[in-house]
């Protein structure tokens, strides 16, 4: 069966970039590349491809002008091969998923604002007795991931509170757990809505909901003080 030109394209720029970073004996055939991904693919993923590829690469050391841009391009063309690779109707996290993911829980493990909301769900969750809803944070923004490209809100407090608090609820032994009030759910609502709020997204410089809502009213304000200022000097 023949190779996918795309997948020819991008493991032709995949080598290209290799050779630029003085690793050229990296540099694999469209099936060497397919093999070696199959490997990982039945065992331990993308994350582990990643790795043991860019160990192999002298950042540190590299000669040019830009060692970390090379580093970051070579990164973003391996997920490109490792997901022109996939089966169709492979149900598992791409690779370029898998890379934002990362890149988001990185920022979202220094965001205050985040981390405050997480820490605001686990206090009651400890609180209430209710051990699915204590999630790291890396869990939370992935969470909140999978349902931002169609801003979801609803969706995502769904999956990560409504959900796992009824079907503990129904779980309970002798069914002896009441399902939560609404008033209750509520507060669960509350929660939920100040991690989505929080949580660094990646098409918007990694700002989150709350940043992006001020900065638009910022931009209002300034408009609103310059009108101000442009009529009084018609009068």
């Amino acid at each position: 069966m023949p190779m996918p030109v795309a997948l020819i394209r991008v493991v032709r720029e995949l080598n290209r970039a290799l050779t630029d970073a003085g690793r050229g004996d990296l540099a694999l055939s469209s099936d060497a590349w397919v093999a070696r991904i199959h490997e990982y693919r039945a065992g331990l993923g993308f994350p582990s491809f990643l790795e043991d590829v860019v160990r192999q690469l002298p950042f540190d050391d590299a000669d040019g002008p830009d060692p970390e841009g090379a580093a970051a391009a070579i990164v973003v063309l391996l997920a490109d091969v490792w997901d022109a690779t996939r089966d169709e109707g492979d149900a598992s996290l791409t690779a370029h998923e898998t890379l934002t993911i990362a890149t988001v829980s990185d920022h979202a493990a220094t965001h205050p604002g985040f981390l405050r909301a997480v820490a605001d769900m686990c206090d009651a969750a400890l609180l209430a007795d209710e051990p699915a809803l204590l999630l790291v944070p890396q869990d939370w923004a992935e969470l909140v991931l999978h349902h931002l490209p169609s801003s979801d809100v609803g969706a995502f407090v769904t999956e990560a509170v409504y959900e796992p608090l009824l079907r503990d609820a129904s779980m309970a032994p002798g069914g002896s757990m009441p399902a939560p009030s609404v008033g209750e759910l509520n507060e669960w609502l509350s929660l939920a809505t100040a991690i989505w709020n929080n949580t660094p997204q990646p098409d918007r410089g990694f700002r989150t909901a709350i940043e992006i809502a001020s900065d638009g009213e910022a931009a209002r304000q300034r408009k609103a003080a310059r009108s101000k200022r442009k009529g009084t000097r018609r009068r």
